[in-house]
Formats: structure tokens, sequence, C-alpha cells
């Protein structure tokens, strides 16, 4: 939650706030003087920190009608030292319903209520950063698999997109801020692989943000296409990643190969179980994490990385018969592991690949914006006990554990904390 420096590069180091139940600003506020403010005074007692702030398009809404509710949110930052400096606008739903599953990507970005909700979040973040400044709101790249896909799909896509695109291009010239959007591929939607992404972005994006940005706001190609490749780009979801097996220092060195921008990064792990099927116990122990919130995408690579299972939830997992796991050298879910959890000895997880992506951006200088994005502590405790299934006592409240997942970020990366 913080502006530090590692290997010669300033970013900022927060962690995402959809982490806490939140259905109103009131909500919001009352987790910013809490936990937030909680890890802020342990991790990092000296000067501002940044936070990454996960608003529903609700809450958006009402903060843009209400500029007394807005002034109240800024002093409720500004009291407990905090900028914002982030958004994750990836889920606009409520994130904490009952059964959340495949709405999280509701509405898609066939539908022009995401453009909407997502220009709304773009102009709260422009009121929130300094003159001349830069941050990032976080949004899908389209719409579930499941629903649909194919080149019409594509199409809806970049038009609401581009519609997005538009307004962000007239936000900078009218604030002198710039708001970006990093677009955040997941197993099972639209360019769910960062080659996917790069196809989509030069073929299908690109072309269409030029045709806009010439017709209707009178600018050059060239010019159309730089503010493209300014303003819209990629998250990087490591535990996504993980999850596809894309290796991560291929995949975020291709995205930079082609000239896409790295927006922001979600420093995350995924769990992962060697041989499954000569596994029992470890299978047995995986239904612990077979909850009914959240969708944990499911894929397994034979002995030569080659995926050759993919499952849309762990529901379709235990379903399977066990002969049909016996090429699988590597399972993995979906289902964000405190990024200092490396196993118990039983179930692992892909943190050695998160700390190789981390590493590589850092490297590279590739973003200002890294985020650790543990969603999962609230259903983690349901499903545990005692020191619960990541190792932390169930009755502390999940701040401890993330304070100790920066912690542990700020001792493995060579972390300087400024102020």
């Amino acid at each position: 939650m913080a502006w530090v420096v590692a290997g010669g590069h300033r970013f900022a180091l927060s962690y995402s706030t959809n982490v806490h139940p939140a259905r109103t600003v009131e909500d919001v506020m009352a987790f910013l003087s809490g936990p937030v403010a909680e890890v802020r005074r342990e991790i990092f007692p000296g000067g501002r920190a940044a936070v990454n702030l996960r608003l529903s398009r609700r809450m958006a809404d009402a903060l843009s009608r209400d500029e007394t509710l807005l002034r109240r949110l800024d002093g409720t930052l500004a009291a407990n030292g905090l900028f914002v400096q982030s958004i994750n606008g990836f889920p606009i739903l409520d994130f904490h319903a009952e059964r959340v599953k495949e709405m999280v990507y509701s509405p898609p970005w066939t539908d022009g209520g995401r453009n909407l909700a997502t220009c709304r979040l773009a102009d709260l973040l422009a009121h929130w950063l300094p003159e001349g400044g830069a941050g990032t709101v976080t949004v899908p790249t389209g719409i579930f698999k499941g629903y649909a896909d194919g080149p019409e799909i594509l199409q809806q896509c970049a038009h609401f997109q581009t519609e997005t695109l538009r307004h962000l291009v007239d936000l900078e010239r009218k604030t002198g801020r710039t708001v970006r959007v990093g677009f955040e591929p997941e197993p099972f939607t639209t360019c769910e692989r960062i080659g996917e992404f790069i196809s989509y972005y030069e073929d299908v994006l690109l072309p269409e943000a030029r045709r806009k940005l010439e017709a209707e706001r009178g600018m050059s190609a060239a010019a159309a296409e730089d503010a493209c490749r300014r303003l819209f780009g990629l998250n990087a979801d490591l535990c996504h990643m993980a999850c596809e097996f894309e290796d991560p220092a291929e995949g975020l060195g291709a995205l930079e190969s082609a000239g896409i921008r790295l927006m922001s990064l979600h420093a995350s792990s995924a769990l992962e179980i060697v041989r499954p099927a000569s596994s029992p116990g470890a299978m047995e122990a995986l239904r612990r994490f077979d909850e009914p919130r959240y969708l944990h995408q499911v894929c397994g690579a034979d002995a030569a990385g080659r995926v050759i299972l993919r499952l849309p939830d762990l529901p379709e997992l235990f379903a399977m018969p066990a002969e049909k796991l016996a090429a699988v050298e590597r399972l993995r879910v979906h289902f964000h592991a405190p990024i200092f959890f490396a196993g118990d000895g039983v179930i692992g997880t892909t943190r050695a690949g998160m700390g190789k992506g981390v590493r590589h951006v850092i490297s590279g200088k590739q973003t200002d914006t890294v985020v650790i994005e543990t969603y999962t502590w609230n259903v983690a405790g349901a499903v545990g006990s005692g020191r619960g299934v990541f190792g932390i006592e169930s009755g502390d409240g999940f701040a401890r554990g993330i304070a100790e997942e920066f912690r542990w970020f700020i001792r493995t990366f060579g972390v300087t904390v400024e102020g």
C-alpha cells in the first residue's frame, strides 16, 4: 500500500480491497478506516500509502451523484494516510453475494453497461489522481466463454471498449490526468491467454480504435494508435497465467515485444497438485476449496507441459473418473492462495512461478502498479479451523494474513519502502 523501490524500479504496492465485503460507500469507508488502515500502520507507518480500491457500479453511481458523499470518502482516505492509485473494476456487481461464479464477468464487454461503468470509475480515479498523475482501472477482457465466443463477440467487445477509449482521451484532455485500462485475462474468458490478447489487440482492437478516433476525434492514424497503446493495455494476474500454464517471463516478454503496455500486475498464485491420479490424499484435501461463491477453473498439463484438461469449476473435477487424470502431471486450480503460502505438504501452490513473474516485471520496469490480490480469505476461513488452511489463526481476522503477505513480498523481492 505504498510507493516502494526494488531493483532500482519505483512502483506502487497495494492489496486489492475486493477482499472486504462492501455494498455501500459507507461500507467502503468502514473498511478503509478499519483493516486497511490497520495494515498500513503495521507495514507502512511513514507517510501516505497507495490503495487498490474496489468499487461496484452502484457505489460509483452514488459517488458521481453525491458530491458530499465523495468528499466524505476523500476525507476518510486522507485521515487514514491513503491515496487511490488504482481501481479494481473487474467485479462491478456484488462480489460477496452468496453465489458469484460466472456473474463476476457481468456485464460483459458486449453490453454497453460495462463501458458506462468503466467510464464512471475512470472519472473517479481522475478525481483522486494528482495533477499530471496516472493510474489504472482493471477490467475483464470480454465475456465468459461459457456464454459465447467467436469473431462476432470480439468485434462487439472492441466496439464498447473503444467507446471507453474515447472517454479516456477526452478525460485526459480535460483533467490533465491519465487513466489507463488494464484488461485482465482469466481462464474461460475472451482472450484468456496473453497470445490471444495480443492477437485481439493488434487485429481487432487497434483497427477499431484508429477508425473511431480518426473519424470522431479528428486524430491522425498515428495519434490514434498512440492513444490506444498508452491508455489500453494488460493487467497480468499471475494466478490466472499459472492456471493456463503460461511461463510468466515469456508471456510478459511477448507483450512488451508487441508494444502493449503492462498497466498493472497482480501478485497471486494458484493451487497445484502433482500427479493427481496417484495423489488421492491431495485430491481429497482439495475438496476443502470447493466453495459455492467463486468460480475455480481447473487446468491440467501433461509431463511435457501441454494443457490436456480444462474444466470450468471444481465440481466438474470431482465428478470425473480418476482414470481420466492418469496423464495429468500437474493440476492447477484458480483459487488465489496467499503469496507467502507454498503449500502444506499435501497441496502445493504456484508461488515459484509467481516469484519469477514479479522479478521479471521489476527488472524490466514494466509497470508502476503491483497489487497483491488474495480475495479468498473469507471463503478460506469458512473451510478451515484453528490455524486455518493458510496457517493463520481463524480468530485473528485476515488483516493479519494480508500483513504477512506484504512482509513476505518486501523480504523476498528486496523492497525498500519510501518515507
